[in-house]
């Protein structure tokens, strides 16, 4: 089998029964641009998520899916004290 085909026949199996690649923004605040910049991405994504904080949690909604930064930023606050 020649390398084309098998990459073809991969990338075929790979888009009909992998899930979406999401698109995530990691942003602290709540800034001007943040909503549209949010709704740019749903419109062409399936998949958004946005690890916040809570002043941008609200846009948690239309299938936009928001994590707290705080709950994934430990290891980056241990490493401040080194």
């Amino acid at each position: 089998m020649k390398w084309p085909l098998l990459v073809a026949i991969v990338f075929n199996i790979c888009f009909i029964q992998c899930s979406p690649v999401p698109v995530i923004f990691v942003h602290s605040n709540d800034s001007d641009y943040l909503e549209h910049t949010l709704s740019q991405a749903k419109q062409f994504n399936d998949v958004v998520l946005l690890i916040g904080d809570d002043t941008n949690k609200h846009y948690a909604k239309d299938g936009i899916q928001h994590y707290q930064l705080a709950d994934y930023s430990k290891s980056s606050t241990e490493f401040k004290t080194i």
